[in-house]
């Protein structure tokens, strides 16, 4: 099928499409269908998510099939779910009932003829909840224009499901971001900036520890999007701790490229620039209202006793690094003692009787007696901490 703007048969489709709907068993309109990718830009592969809701239960038992009819000139991939690239095999659904705090994953096995067949999990969806049909490995038509996608559900009890949801296929900007450059870094984050390219209305940072190895988005992951959530990047400068992405090793050289987009994806990447974090070194006071010092952890519970009463201000700027290779020590939870406010406990899973940098970057502490007071005015001292 053609893009539909240049379809002289587009009315008649829709009218047969309706017709069907309405003259088959038990069918029933998919209300608000609608169509977002990762990428709409012609000939590109891509990860598609239509989303859609039904006007009433919808039973997901065992036999449940949802079909995607894409237009033509479209494609799936699907390969096994252990190799490089899976494709659709990895597609999924996803839904949240009211009060939940977490949408439910149901998987299915996906064919390439485009129909998704859900396994067993006995669940009836309520009425008007949103459901999000994951489907990776689309290869978008090579042709800008205007299509339609359709969607038919079939549920446990017979009960047919139609919708159709209409998207575009567009050029992304074609010019790279030039002047990519480092602004700042520090042993745990770096600061790029770049030129504004013409008619980007975002931007992608992305990053890698091998020069030729594979990108990832560059962004701190506070928590993990919803289904079809896009994080948008809008300024020409950014920062990035590497939180939600493993984090950063201070030492390690990471390498990182630019892309300008726009709604329809992104385009050329920029030179790729690599950068190299600082060292932690175990020196008694750093410049810029750091402190660290060098302790041995006894256990997995360490004291700090501070020369007066604190409160944690910025739990990230608190860190444990190993003293003979600077790696982050991940899991480390630190809390002020609720009786004696001078007290901070350190408590990590790290290996004990080795050397670690404890390290408090500026704002990391504050003082409740001297508002206006931050760490690195603060005098401090180790403990065992006893009977653990």
């Amino acid at each position: 099928m053609r893009p539909y703007k240049e379809n002289p048969f587009f009315l008649l489709y829709i009218l047969l499409f309706i017709m069907a709907g309405a003259i088959g068993v038990g069918a029933a309109d998919l209300s608000s269908v609608t169509v977002k990718a990762a990428s709409l830009v012609p000939g590109e592969t891509t990860r598609y998510i239509i989303k859609f809701m039904t006007e009433e239960p919808l039973d997901l038992s065992k036999g449940t099939r949802i079909t995607i009819e894409l237009p033509k000139g479209f494609n799936i991939k699907q390969d096994h779910i252990m190799s490089a690239d899976p494709g659709c095999t990895l597609a999924k659904l996803e839904y949240k009932n009211p009060g939940d705090r977490f949408y439910s994953v149901v998987r299915g096995a996906t064919s390439i003829k485009k129909t998704f067949i859900l396994r067993a999990i006995q669940s009836v969806i309520p009425p008007h909840t949103d459901l999000f049909l994951t489907l990776p490995g689309v290869v978008n038509a090579p042709v800008t224009g205007r299509y339609l996608l359709n969607l038919m559900v079939q549920d446990d009890r017979g009960v047919g499901y139609q919708g159709a949801g209409q998207f575009i296929l567009g050029l992304p900007p074609t010019a790279a971001p030039q002047q990519v450059q480092l602004v700042e870094a520090s042993s745990h984050e770096i600061r790029l900036a770049w030129d504004p390219v013409p008619k980007a209305t975002r931007y992608r940072v992305l990053f890698s520890s091998q020069p030729a190895g594979h990108f990832i988005s560059a962004m701190d992951l506070a928590r993990e999007p919803y289904p079809g959530e896009d994080w948008a990047l809008t300024d020409t400068t950014h920062g990035f701790r590497g939180r939600g992405n493993g984090g950063l090793v201070p030492g390690r050289t990471y390498f990182f490229k630019v892309q300008a987009g726009n709604e329809t994806g992104f385009g050329p990447s920029s030179k790729i620039l690599p950068v190299t974090l600082p060292e932690i070194k175990p020196i008694k006071d750093l410049p810029g209202g750091k402190q660290t010092k060098t302790l041995i952890l006894p256990g997995n519970i360490l004291f700090i006793r501070l020369d007066q009463p604190v409160r944690i201000a910025d739990q990230d700027a608190i860190k444990v690094y190993e003293k003979s290779s600077g790696v982050n020590v991940r899991n480390v939870h630190v809390m002020v003692d609720e009786i004696d406010n001078n007290k901070i406990r350190i408590s990590t899973k790290a290996p004990a009787g080795q050397e670690y940098l404890v390290v408090f970057y500026e704002g990391a502490l504050e003082s409740l007696i001297k508002p206006n007071v931050v760490n690195n005015t603060f005098g401090w001292t180790a403990m065992v901490a006893d009977g653990e």
